[in-house]
């Protein structure tokens, strides 16, 4: 069972169209903070929850989602051991790319707004509203894989005979899912927003 408590999801409504975002200035952001995340990544630094559960939290979230529709996903890699091995690789690196660019995400935010950081280096949990909107504007952005991948199986599933007697439930189980994850997206970029106060404390700054 996921570690987030996904009783009090942020209300925001999954994208309709599923088409690629511009990622050019995720993919900078990126490159910027690279070091600074594989830093916090291969290290347990400062006293608050390691990077390395949070995003371990992200990933059973994620999995979790596909626990509940175990039949229909052997029917859908075919009975095939390397066909599950390669869906199963394909999500866990989406997942990954979603959280570690969340955790940018918060880094570059809080590195610009200093009112912003010390807003956010106490806090446990952040609503949406406590999000700048271009910083949510980017988390959507890097969401997309995971979702888009999400919604394809989901929606496969719930067009076959598998999910017939429960096909009114998939705009409802889609809107939750993705609700979820941006749950866990606001755990990654709190995270990523608190790094610069923990290195600064780690160093006698």
């Amino acid at each position: 069972m996921p570690q987030f408590n996904l009783f009090r999801k942020p209300q925001v409504t999954p994208p309709q169209n599923l088409e690629e975002p511009d990622f050019r200035e995720l993919d900078r952001l990126i490159e910027k903070h690279r070091a600074a995340a594989e830093r916090f990544t291969n290290q347990q630094i400062g006293q608050t929850p390691s990077w390395g559960r949070i995003r371990e939290a992200f990933n059973d979230a994620v999995f979790y989602n596909f626990k509940s529709i175990s039949q229909f996903m052997r029917f859908f890699c075919q009975n095939s051991d390397e066909r599950k091995n390669l869906l199963e690789d394909r999500v866990k690196r989406s997942s990954n790319f979603a959280a570690s660019s969340a955790w940018i995400i918060g880094r570059e935010w809080a590195s610009r707004h200093s009112a912003l950081r010390d807003k956010l280096k106490t806090k446990e949990e952040i609503e949406i509203d406590e999000v700048p909107s271009d910083a949510m504007e980017l988390l959507a952005r890097a969401v997309y894989y995971l979702y888009s991948l999400f919604a394809e199986i989901f929606t496969f599933y719930y067009d076959s005979d598998y999910g017939r007697r429960t096909r009114q439930q998939k705009d409802n189980h889609l809107r939750d899912t993705y609700q979820a994850f941006m749950k866990g997206m606001f755990a990654c970029f709190l995270s990523g927003a608190k790094s610069i106060d923990v290195e600064s404390r780690d160093k006698g700054l």
